[in-house]
C-alpha cells in the first residue's frame, strides 16, 4: 500500500469512527488500520500515522470482552496490542494498553479452556442474553453478550406501573415495550400463587453493557425471569427463583407464556456468540432448536470438545418446571434476615440477636408445620419452613403418558389447613403400595398430619357393571385442584382402573367423604381441573383423557351439578344402567397420520387441560407418537375458546420435522405439516357429542334441563 492509499484509509477510518456506534466494530477497523501501518515497515510512517488513534483505541478496549467473541478476532487484537507496546508511544497510553492486554489475554485463555472442554471456573447467576449488533455498515451480522439487572420499587403517588430503561437516549422501542408488558404481566400472574400484588411499581431495567438501544422481543425470557426474581424479593415472599449458573436465553413470549421464535439467521448468529463464551446452557425457542443445533454442529467441527447444552422450550412453564434451567427453593432464614437488614440498617443488632436466639432454642427442629413439598426421584418430601424434613413417602410414577409426568406429580399433592388450627395437613395420593393379593394395588387418597398420622383415608371400592363383566374397585386415585363448593373445601378426584373404567367425583377435604355422584368414563383420565372459565357463576369440571370406544383422545366439560352417569360409549365399553350425562362439550381429537404410521392404538394427552386466563382459551397438547431421532414426543397443540366452539391447531417443530421427513420420503401423503391445508385436515376430523350422537363438527350440548 502506498502512502497515498494509507492516507485515504485514514480518512475513511476517521469517518467510520465518527459514524458508527459499535465499539467492537471500531476496534476491528483500528486493528486493520494498525496492521496496514505495520505492514509498511517504515518507522517514519508509524510515527506519522499511529499516535492519532492510540488514545481512542485504548478507550474502546476498556469495553471490549473476549466472552462471546471468535478467538481468531481476539488473537488479532492481542497481536496488535503486543506490537504497539514495543513502539515508542506515550507512557500513559502504553500503561493503559498493557493493563487491557492482561485482562483480555486472561479472558482469552479462559475461553480457550472452555472451548477445549474444560468446565469454566467463572460461575454467574446473572441474567445473560445474546444481542445482535445493530450496524448497517458492517458486512454480515455479529453477536454480543449482555446482562441485565432489575430494580423494583413502590411507585409513590401513582396508580400504575412505570418502566425505565438504563441507559436510554430515546423512547423505548415499541416491540420491546410490548415484550416488557407481556413479561411483566406473566410474572405478576406467576407470583399470584404466593401473594397478591397490591402496589403500583416503578421498574428500572438496567442493561449492564448496553451496546446500543435494544429493540425487538427476543429479551422476553430474560425479562420474565428477572421480573419474577425481583417481584418475589419486593414482596418478601419466602421463595427464590434463580437461574442455574451460566445460563443464557433468547426468545420472546406472549401473554400466555408461549415462547415465540426468532429466525434461522438470527439464531445462528446468537448460537455462535454463545458458543464462544463461558455459557454452559442456552435456552431458546423450540421452533429455532433445529437451526441452533446445526450451527453448534458446525462450530464443534472446529472445537469438538466444547460442551454446550441447547434447550428448546415452548413455554415459560417449560423453563420454570426445568431444574436444568432454574432453581426454585425456599429462602434460608439467614438470607431473609440479611435482605431485611439491607433495607433497614437499624435492624442489624436486632437481627443478630434474633439469629442467636433462633440458634439457641433450635426453632428449626421444633417447627412441625408442613410448609412445602418437594420431589426427590420417586419420593415426596414434606418440609417445614426451615427446610427440615418432616417425613417422606414413596410414590408410583406411571410409565405411560407424557415424559413430563414425573415433574407434575406434586400437582396431585396439597397442603391445606383442614380444621383451621394453624397447622397444615397433607393431602396425598399415588403412594407406592406393596403388590399383595389383599389390596390388589388399590389406591387411596390420604390426609396426613405432620407426624404422618392418618387423619382420614379414602378408597373407592365401587363396582361397575359393563354388561360384559363386573369391574371391581381396583383404582389408583389421583387428585385434581381444590376449590370451594357448597360452602365446603372440596377436591376433585379421578381414578384409573387396571382395565379401562375411570371414575370422576368430589371429596370433602375436611372429612374425606365423597360428596357427589360418580361420572364414569370409558378410558383413562389424565387430569381434571374445576373452574368457572366462562364467568357464569357456575363451576365447571374440565378433563382430558382417552375414550377407548372412540379410539382417540378427548376433552370434555360439564357443570358440577351434572357430575353423574357416564360418557358416550358403546360396544364393550359400556356402563350398564348409566345414562350419558349432560356435557357442555365432549370433543374427540383425531389420531394423526403419524399415530397411524407408528401403529399406536390411540394418541394421548400429555397432561390435563390448561386454561389460559390472559387469552380466555384452553390449551391441550396431544402426543401423536415418538421421534426416535431426538427422543421427543411428537405432539400437536390445540387451542379452544372459552365458548367451547372455536378450535385452532398449532404445529410445533418436532412434529413438523418428523412428519415432513415422512412426507418427503413418500411414506405419508402431502401436504406438508406446517400448512393451512394440514391444519384443515385435522380440524375436519374433529368430532363432538351433540347430546345424542357424535357429529363431524364442534357443538355445545349443554341444553338447559330441569334436574
Amino acid at each position: 500500500m502506498s502512502i497515498l492509499e494509507l492516507e485515504l484509509f485514514r480518512e475513511q477510518l476517521l469517518k467510520q469512527l465518527s459514524d458508527i456506534n459499535s465499539s467492537r466494530y471500531k476496534i476491528n477497523q483500528l486493528v486493520k488500520y494498525f496492521k496496514t501501518v505495520f505492514g509498511l515497515n517504515n518507522e517514519n510512517v508509524e510515527e506519522s500515522f499511529l499516535p492519532e488513534f492510540l488514545s481512542e483505541f485504548a478507550n474502546y478496549l476498556s469495553g471490549y470482552s473476549a466472552n462471546g467473541t471468535n478467538p481468531n478476532k481476539i488473537e488479532s487484537v492481542l497481536d496488535i496490542i503486543k506490537q504497539l507496546l514495543k513502539k515508542p508511544i506515550d507512557e500513559k497510553i502504553k500503561s493503559r494498553l498493557s493493563k487491557e492486554f492482561l485482562r483480555i489475554d486472561k479472558e482469552y485463555n479462559a475461553l480457550i479452556n472452555v472451548l477445549n472442554g474444560e468446565t469454566t471456573s467463572f460461575l454467574t447467576e446473572q441474567i445473560i442474553f445474546p444481542v445482535i449488533e445493530d450496524n448497517k455498515t458492517q458486512n454480515g451480522r455479529s453477536g454480543l453478550l449482555d446482562t441485565l439487572s432489575i430494580i423494583i420499587q413502590k411507585n409513590i403517588n401513582k396508580s400504575k406501573d412505570d418502566f425505565f430503561i438504563v441507559p436510554s437516549s430515546r423512547e423505548i422501542d415499541k416491540y420491546l415495550k410490548k415484550q416488557i408488558d407481556n413479561s411483566w404481566n406473566f410474572a405478576l400472574g406467576y407470583i399470584l400463587k404466593y401473594i397478591k400484588p397490591h402496589l403500583a411499581h416503578q421498574v428500572v431495567i438496567r442493561f449492564e453493557k448496553s451496546y446500543g438501544n435494544y429493540s425487538g422481543d427476543s429479551l422476553g425470557i430474560a425479562l420474565t425471569i428477572g421480573f419474577i426474581q425481583k417481584l418475589l424479593e419486593f414482596y418478601e415472599v419466602n421463595l427464590e427463583v434463580s437461574l442455574k449458573p451460566n445460563v443464557a436465553s433468547t426468545g420472546g413470549n406472549d401473554l400466555d407464556g408461549i415462547v415465540t421464535n426468532i429466525s434461522k439467521e438470527i439464531i445462528k448468529v446468537k448460537t455462535e456468540t454463545i458458543f464462544y463464551s463461558n455459557v454452559q446452557t442456552f435456552v431458546i425457542p423450540f421452533e429455532d432448536y433445529e437451526a441452533a443445533m446445526n450451527e453448534r454442529k458446525r462450530l464443534k467441527e472446529i472445537y469438538p470438545k466444547r460442551k454446550l447444552k441447547i434447550i428448546g422450550v415452548e413455554s415459560l412453564d417449560d423453563i420454570l418446571d426445568s431444574r436444568r434451567i432454574v432453581d426454585i427453593k425456599k429462602i434460608k432464614l439467614s438470607k431473609r434476615i440479611k435482605r431485611k437488614t439491607l433495607k433497614n440498617k437499624s435492624l442489624v443488632i436486632v437481627s443478630l440477636l434474633f439469629m442467636l436466639f433462633i440458634s439457641f432454642i433450635f426453632l428449626r427442629d421444633y417447627d412441625t408445620n408442613p410448609f412445602s413439598l418437594t420431589l426427590e426421584k420417586d419420593y415426596v418430601v414434606v418440609e417445614n419452613q426451615f427446610h427440615k424434613e418432616l417425613f417422606r413417602t414413596q410414590i408410583l410414577i406411571p410409565s405411560y403418558g407424557s415424559p413430563k409426568f414425573g415433574s407434575y406429580v406434586l400437582d396431585f399433592m396439597h397442603l391445606v389447613d383442614i380444621d383451621s388450627d394453624g397447622e397444615n395437613e397433607v393431602i396425598f395420593c399415588i403412594e407406592k403400595l406393596p403388590k399383595t393379593t389383599n389390596n390388589k394395588n388399590t389406591g387411596r387418597v390420604l390426609c396426613l398430619n405432620s407426624d404422618r398420622e392418618i387423619i382420614w383415608q379414602h378408597k373407592l371400592l365401587e363396582e361397575i357393571d359393563t354388561g360384559e363383566r363386573r369391574m371391581e374397585g381396583q383404582y389408583r386415585l389421583f387428585t385434581g385442584n381444590m376449590f370451594e363448593y357448597k360452602g365446603k373445601k372440596t377436591i376433585a378426584v379421578f381414578g384409573q382402573h387396571t382395565y379401562w373404567s375411570s371414575p370422576i367425583y368430589l371429596l370433602d377435604v375436611e372429612t374425606g367423604k365423597r360428596i357427589s355422584e360418580i361420572l364414569w368414563h370409558p378410558g383413562r383420565i389424565d387430569g381434571v381441573n374445576v373452574l368457572d372459565f366462562d364467568d357464569d357463576g357456575k363451576l365447571e369440571l374440565t378433563a382430558m383423557g382417552v375414550n377407548n370406544y372412540a379410539g382417540t383422545s378427548v376433552f370434555f366439560s360439564l357443570e358440577l351439578r351434572n357430575l353423574r352417569g357416564a360418557a358416550p360409549a358403546g360396544g364393550q365399553y359400556y356402563f350398564k344402567g348409566k345414562k350419558i350425562t349432560d356435557f357442555e362439550s365432549y370433543i374427540l381429537l383425531p389420531k394423526s397420520d403419524i399415530t397411524v404410521y407408528e401403529k399406536y392404538r390411540m394418541n394421548s394427552p400429555t397432561w390435563r387441560p390448561q386454561y389460559l386466563v390472559k387469552s380466555n382459551r384452553f390449551r391441550f397438547d396431544i402426543s401423536e407418537g415418538h421421534y426416535s431421532r431426538n427422543g421427543y414426543d411428537v405432539s400437536l397443540m390445540y387451542f379452544l375458546d372459552k365458548n367451547l366452539l372455536d378450535i385452532t391447531v398449532e404445529i410445533n417443530n418436532v412434529i413438523r420435522v418428523y412428519r415432513d421427513e415422512l412426507v418427503a420420503k413418500k411414506i405419508l401423503e402431502p401436504p406438508y405439516t406446517d400448512t393451512k391445508e394440514y391444519r384443515e385436515i385435522l380440524k375436519n376430523q374433529i368430532r363432538s357429542w351433540d347430546g345424542e350422537k357424535f357429529v363431524d363438527s364442534i357443538v355445545r350440548a349443554d341444553r338447559e334441563k330441569t334436574n
